[in-house]
């Protein structure tokens, strides 16, 4: 179950990442949802990475708390990023 938490919540991620590639006008109906996926992603991460044993099964989840907690560090440095360069999108 929390494989595929995190999977949904990468694919989350990275539909935003795309979604700012293909409409970039777009960008002040969706980064406040995206600041919020970021953060959630980034606590759950961080909660799942932590509470792995040593079995094989979670070193697999170990890799998709990873991922996910790089890509959420990803989003908020970029929704960063645009809060202080591009404040109009804002």
């Amino acid at each position: 179950m929390t494989r595929v938490i995190l999977m949904l919540l990468t694919m989350i991620q990275a539909i935003f990442f795309v979604n700012i590639i293909l409409n970039e006008g777009v960008i002040f109906f969706t980064i406040y949802s995206w600041s919020i996926v970021a953060l959630l992603s980034l606590y759950i991460s961080v909660k799942a990475f932590n509470t792995s044993s040593s079995n094989s099964d979670d070193e697999l989840n170990n890799y998709f708390s990873l991922t996910l907690m790089t890509i959420s560090l990803v989003s908020i440095g970029f929704i960063a990023y645009l809060a202080i360069f591009k404040p109009f999108y804002l």
